[in-house]
């Protein structure tokens, strides 16, 4: 969630869905809310699971008025693996077609640095 916050998150919800509660949705909308990021959330009445066509376009319309950042400051990486003696992420490309400079051979050791 952390890589969220170049993005626009944007939830809709009706409060009669019966296959998914309202509630998912709120408390994921409040843990946005609480790491301060901007999240749209919209909570309908007597819609129902599935969103109108006017619905889906009114979210579609905020997710698209919205510019992400095209080289964002800091981007997290995790590893999803569940031995934490593996816990790592075994690579990443960063590919930066315009004027990407010289390379540089980064190889992190346990956590702590980096040496070239």
């Amino acid at each position: 969630m952390m890589n969220l916050k170049n993005t626009l998150p944007v939830v809709w919800h009706d409060s009669t869905d019966t296959i998914i509660k309202p509630i998912e949705s709120t408390a994921l909308v409040n843990i946005l809310k609480t790491l301060k990021y901007d999240v749209v959330f919209d909570l309908t009445k007597n819609v129902g699971h599935m969103p109108s066509p006017d619905i889906a376009e009114k979210c579609y319309k905020a997710m698209r008025a919205r510019t992400r950042e095209l080289y964002p400051q800091q981007v997290n990486l995790r590893s999803n693996r569940p031995d934490p003696t593996f816990n790592r992420v075994d690579w990443v490309q960063v590919y930066q077609p315009f004027n990407s400079g010289n390379e540089h051979a980064m190889f992190l050791r346990h956590g702590l640095g980096r040496s070239s």
